[in-house]
């Protein structure tokens, strides 16, 4: 299973005159939903490359 640009979140922003703070905003969660993306894709790729297991605590 890979980590894909198709799996990753995609937003498409359209800017309208008063939004741009807003606009910024969604700029700024849009940017970290990409790094965690990446780290996912890193964490998944260590794993994979480990054979580790991954426990749950309880």
């Amino acid at each position: 299973m890979g980590w894909g640009p198709s799996e990753k979140l995609r937003l498409n922003v359209t800017m309208d005159i008063g939004c741009e703070e807003a606009t910024n905003k969604l700029r700024d969660i849009m940017n970290l939903v990409d790094q965690l993306d990446t780290e996912v894709e890193n964490l998944h790729n260590i794993l994979r490359n480990t054979n580790a297991t991954v426990v749950e605590e309880k």
